[in-house]
């Protein structure tokens, strides 16, 4: 196999392609789990996660969205490997060859003359016991490397460094904004995203300016992926349903505003919970309990009926001295599944102190109506 060299400071490696089918079968796979010296333990539901994604099975966007699309399975990086073994390089007529095994018995006495550097997760997934299971074996792959020869201890672990610790990931918020630019994201994502942009950009918001759309740092702020998946999480999303986006952006305002007028220099407070990304969690898990009572009660989604409601929620359920010091209560809030739990458990103790009509009644579409 022709190589192509590279040289840095007087050490010698190389790049070339090959089947990474082939190139698995030459490691010697240490344990699920298990501590190497140059390397991080290695996890198996990361390497199922992958081989998933090269099947094809697996969301471009790595989301559980039904409405996303699909992956093709391409892994354009090069992992990292050692080949103990100087014979196995040549040079002739000023070219670089590698020597590969072909047969049983050459990939026999091979393995574990060879290592991997970085890239182990991506190297297992092509394993016989990944990729058979997951679909896609039969497939023409090739994968390129970038080789090096018989490095020392102290080498395999700068490179091990260099190629993790000091490689920078993209920022999640970032990411999301460049999936939706090339069209990743699903119909539902990208009308979340759409109205949580509007929340920030819009000067009669309620979050007007605390949210980082594009990745711009706001002290203090919250992230688009944040609150898009706190929508989408809350069933405020569904709960809003099929309904145009200027009613679930005159919702949304109108929901927040009621917040910010009960909750009066709490909510939105960057110092109160109620001002933190816990406090908004917790607030739209309520919005579909709040939903619920609007319409069980023929109550038009307003400011003045929602205020009525978050009073009751004020008064009997979620008063300022639930956040004092010495409740410890408001520890609740430290962590998302217990916020999360807070909230339907408040939204339900809320829908039990309100009348219920078996008759369907739309808030939204009557607040809609009322203003025009």
């Amino acid at each position: 196999m022709p190589l192509l060299t590279i040289e840095q400071k007087g050490l010698k490696f190389y790049l070339f392609s090959y089947d990474p089918r082939e190139i698995i079968k030459l490691i010697s796979i240490v344990d699920n789990d298990k501590t190497q010296k140059y390397q991080r333990p290695w996890k198996e539901s990361r390497v199922k996660e992958i081989a998933t994604y090269l099947s094809g099975k697996r969301n471009l966007d790595f989301s559980k969205s039904r409405e996303a699309k699909k992956a093709k399975g391409i892994l354009p990086n090069c992992p990292i490997l050692n080949v103990k073994d100087d014979s196995k390089i040549i040079h002739e007529n000023g070219q670089s060859y590698v020597l590969l095994p072909e047969t049983d018995e050459e990939i026999s006495t091979a393995k574990g003359e060879w290592e991997i550097l970085d890239g182990q997760h991506r190297l297992i997934s092509f394993n016989d016991e990944y990729a058979k299971k997951a679909g896609f074996n039969d497939h023409v792959y090739t994968m390129g490397y970038v080789l090096f020869n018989n490095l020392s201890f102290q080498e395999k672990k700068e490179i091990f460094i260099v190629a993790n610790v000091k490689q920078e990931k993209v920022e999640r918020n970032i990411l999301r904004f460049l999936m939706r630019y090339l069209g990743i994201l699903s119909d539902t994502e990208i009308e979340t995203d759409l109205l949580v942009q509007t929340l920030n950009d819009s000067k009669d918001s309620p979050l007007a300016g605390r949210i980082s759309v594009e990745g711009e740092k706001i002290p203090h702020g919250f992230k688009l992926i944040q609150v898009s998946k706190i929508f989408q999480n809350s069933n405020t999303m569904s709960t809003l349903g099929s309904r145009s986006i200027d009613v679930k952006k005159l919702a949304l305002f109108t929901y927040l505003k009621a917040w910010s007028e009960v909750y009066k220099d709490k909510f939105n407070n960057p110092q109160h919970t109620l001002g933190k990304i816990s406090g908004l969690r917790y607030i739209m898990y309520l919005f579909p309990f709040i939903s619920e009572i609007l319409e069980k009660n023929k109550l038009v989604a307003d400011v003045k009926n929602l205020s009525k409601i978050l009073a009751v929620l004020k008064k009997d359920i979620l008063p300022e001295s639930f956040f004092a010091l010495d409740n410890d209560e408001h520890l609740l809030f430290r962590a998302e599944t217990s916020t999360i739990a807070l909230a339907r458990k408040h939204g339900q103790l809320l829908k039990d102190t309100y009348v219920k009509s078996t008759e369907h009644f739309d808030p939204y579409i009557q607040k809609e109506a009322n203003d025009n």
